[in-house]
């Protein structure tokens, strides 16, 4: 419907009524029905039949965005199910038997978690479903006052996207550009008047509220001994509902899903290594609001939301990188298989989760800001990464030859947490390959070099060997970072030897050679054997 509806305002939806002969699509008023919909008499419904061939419905909206995420199940008529399109009443007042409330929230909760219909969609459980967590979608509150400032929140991000834009459905149907992330409020607990009032402030059409007794509401469910009777459309339904023995057995399934798949949930942090013990920095010359970190495992300083999308995070870290920004073929080329291309859909959704986990400044305005006029994604120069502070760093000290300039390159390998761009799946992190990887392990190990060669000045045998296996434990073997690990430890032979017995043992398991005596430089084997005053390595 959304890649068929042409010209004026897109109509308003009140819901969707299913069968095994047709989808039909209720509205508000009057409109003429898109290509291969019948409408009725009254212009108020129209209806697509499944004698439609699939396979060609599937391809023509492969690339729309979902026109109406918060579509979902409350009940049947007559074996037909009833689908509400939640972001259209905005407010549902649900009023009668409390146990029959609690479970029609319960079942919207399950929905709307697992929804097709939506592509990106956050739900908002108050007081219960604390189990439903294991979803991506859902956020458990413990009451009504967090859930205000939670949904509130989520104005302010919609809002600083869309500005004044004042219908969801302006920014979906018919358009495959960026749209608005919507939210859902479910509150089975009967609420006071005040509480309803509040909720009712911050509700609009890019958040809805159902809640139990949320008085002046739009919109009401009464349930009654016939079942539940929708108002102002007055349609009588016999009501979905889930108990709570049901809703605690999806959330183990999700649970068990996501620790089999690794679908979802943080990505671990790598340990620091012990001895990688420098000193916190007097004076960092570079600072920003958001940091995308890529020396180990990759994440975000600063971000509002943990990434649950991983392929949001590797977003995020390519514009970081790529300041200039990108377009949408750009991003589906670095980000995506080559065998795998995403739809529009879910381009759109991976932004969206990107700019939703990224979050606004203090002026609400979003650090991934809506795609340009010319159709390029670029995130705000508040947005910067540990690599950019690795390089500030290193030149500030190089315009430094005191203490301070060595305390910044301390300030700098500090920020070397691991292996760059670890921590996402084999597709991840591709473009980074290009030359990207080899650059910052080169920046770690000249700058390793460097500090090595100042502590040695200063006395400091201790920080030259730090300097040194911060970067060896990236590059691997670096016989410059063993020759100063071979000056720091001069005054003890024993460790010199050990040293080089360490060098000698790698060089030989990279070269595939049973004899590692010529694999050493003459200039650090020279170095070795005064060191050891004569005292042979080979024996």
């Amino acid at each position: 419907m959304s890649s068929r509806f042409t010209g004026g305002d897109p109509p308003h939806i009140v819901g969707v009524t299913l069968d095994s002969d047709a989808v039909s699509v209720l509205l508000d008023a009057p409109a003429d029905a898109p290509y291969g919909f019948n409408a009725s008499q009254d212009n108020t419904t129209w209806t697509l039949s499944t004698s439609e061939v699939l396979e060609h419905l599937l391809i023509e909206a492969e690339s729309v965005p979902a026109p109406l995420p918060t579509l979902v199940a409350i009940g049947k008529k007559s074996g037909t199910e009833f689908l509400l399109n939640l972001e259209h009443m905005t407010s549902l007042s649900l009023n009668g038997n409390p146990e029959a409330i609690k479970s029609l929230c319960s079942a919207l909760a399950i929905q709307l978690a697992s929804s097709h219909f939506a592509d990106d969609l956050t739900v908002v459980c108050v007081g219960f479903g604390q189990d439903l967590d294991v979803f991506e979608r859902v956020v458990y509150v413990p009451d009504v006052t967090t859930a205000i400032d939670r949904v509130a929140h989520q104005q302010r991000q919609n809002r600083a996207l869309l500005g004044s834009s004042s219908s969801s459905a302006d920014t979906r149907i018919g358009n495959g550009g960026d749209h608005w992330h919507p939210a859902v409020t479910l509150v089975p607990g009967r609420l006071t008047e005040e509480e309803a009032h509040r909720l009712l402030e911050v509700c609009d059409s890019s958040v809805c509220i159902v809640g139990h007794e949320l008085s002046g509401a739009r919109w009401s469910g009464r349930f009654d001994e016939l079942g539940l009777l929708l108002e102002p459309i007055d349609l009588r339904l016999e009501p979905h509902g889930l108990s709570g023995a049901a809703v605690a057995a999806v959330a183990e399934l999700a649970t068990i899903a996501e620790d089999t798949c690794g679908m979802q949930g943080d990505m671990p942090s790598l340990p620091q290594p012990a001895d990688l013990e420098i000193s916190t920095p007097v004076l960092e010359p570079l600072s920003t609001e958001v940091e995308v970190r890529v020396i180990g495992t990759v994440d975000v300083h600063g971000a509002a939301q943990p990434f649950t999308s991983r392929r949001a995070l590797d977003l995020v870290a390519y514009l970081a990188f790529h300041p200039e920004g990108a377009d949408r073929d750009q991003l589906r080329a670095h980000l995506w298989p080559p065998d795998d291309p995403p739809s529009e859909s879910t381009l759109a959704n991976t932004v969206s989760r990107a700019r939703k986990a990224l979050g606004v400044d203090d002026d609400g305005k979003p650090y991934l800001p809506r795609v340009t006029p010319k159709g390029i994604y670029r995130l705000r120069p508040e947005v910067g990464t540990d690599v950019a502070r690795f390089e500030a760093l290193v030149s500030a000290a190089r315009r430094d030859d005191g203490e301070q300039g060595r305390q910044h390159l301390e300030s700098a390998l500090e920020l070397v947490r691991g292996t760059p761009f670890t921590g996402g799946t084999g597709d991840m992190y591709r473009w980074a390959d290009f030359g990207l990887r080899t650059q910052i392990d080169c920046m770690v190990d000249t700058a390793a070099h460097e500090l090595a060669k100042r502590c040695l000045e200063a006395g400091d045998h201790a920080g030259t060997r730090r300097a040194v296996m911060t970067s060896l434990r990236l590059v691997g073997v670096c016989e410059e970072c063993y020759r100063w690990r071979l000056m720091a430890a001069a005054e003890n032979p024993t460790e010199v030897r050990q040293i080089m017995a360490e060098l000698l043992g790698l060089l030989k398991r990279e070269n595939g050679q049973p004899e590692g005596d010529d694999l050493i430089s003459p200039d650090l084997l020279e170095l070795y054997e005064q060191l050891m005053s004569s005292r042979p390595l080979f024996s």
